[in-house]
């Protein structure tokens, strides 16, 4: 399968903050290295799962996930925050262990070293059509390179291990409508037209393979879009016209209601 990593919110290498709770009001996959430390994830049936150092874990687009750390003895992870297309959709998150010669250890390892030298370390943000056409030294090339780390990081661990990349043609096209559309007047009548589908047959086949309503993911996506723009310095009204909303009393709306859905 032909997957592409484009959408990557954060990234970085770092300790947990001792008082580290991550639920984020959006969906996202996530890749994580565990270097070292004490934190868990909340499974599926509610039970909390202990990270294992030196294991690779991919959450995938669907995971409610809960994380914690232990204050006491702080994970040192690697970590990334992206979409793929197509997605990856499971009830378990993807454990791997690294071996020295299956090349992820040192894949990780020099994604780690080029990290260090970039001045003014931390969350990053950015989105993959900003890393096109771009000059050499600048933030864009920067943003290029993480990419393309995170990229090979994939398709090798799909080389060694079967990840649950969706295969629908439906889902494909319906999620490549609503990237290239988000900003604009979108609703599901539209989208259940562009896939040739009855509204609710359409509505209950994607609630189906994605785990929500198309009307949730798009709300979804047009957040972490939000969400992106306005880490980058963008106002609430600017960020809310460029992600579908009338204005930003309407996107706050949607944040803090995605919030309460999701505690």
């Amino acid at each position: 399968m032909n997957t592409n990593v484009w959408f990557v919110l954060t990234y970085g290498s770092s300790q947990a903050p001792n008082d580290w709770i991550q639920n984020r009001p959006i969906n996202m996959q996530k890749l994580y290295y565990i270097k070292s430390g004490t934190g868990w994830y909340t499974a599926r049936d509610g039970t909390k799962q202990k990270f294992i150092p030196e294991r690779i874990y991919l959450f995938p687009y669907n995971y409610e996930y809960c994380f914690e750390n232990c204050p006491d003895d702080p994970l040192d992870h690697i970590f990334f925050d992206f979409l793929s297309f197509p997605p990856l959709i499971a009830d378990h998150p993807i454990i791997y262990r690294p071996s020295e010669n299956d090349g992820l250890l040192e894949l990780f390892s020099s994604f780690e070293k080029f990290y260090m030298t970039l001045p003014n370390r931390g969350t990053k943000h950015f989105k993959s059509s900003e890393v096109v056409n771009v000059e050499r030294g600048s933030i864009e090339e920067t943003r290029r390179i993480v990419l393309r780390f995170l990229s090979t990081m994939v398709d090798l661990l799909s080389y060694y291990i079967d990840l649950p990349f969706i295969n629908d043609e439906m889902i494909d096209s319906t999620l490549d409508l609503i990237r290239n559309n988000y900003m604009k007047r979108l609703n599901v009548a539209d989208m259940a037209a562009a896939s040739g589908y009855e509204v609710n047959y359409f509505i209950k086949r994607f609630r189906s393979i994605m785990y929500q309503t198309p009307y949730a993911y798009l709300r979804s996506y047009r957040i972490m879009i939000a969400h992106q723009l306005i880490s980058a310095g963008e106002t609430l009204d600017s960020a809310a016209m460029k992600t579908g909303y009338s204005d930003a009393a309407s996107l706050s709306h949607a944040i803090a209601s995605l919030k309460i859905r999701r505690m």
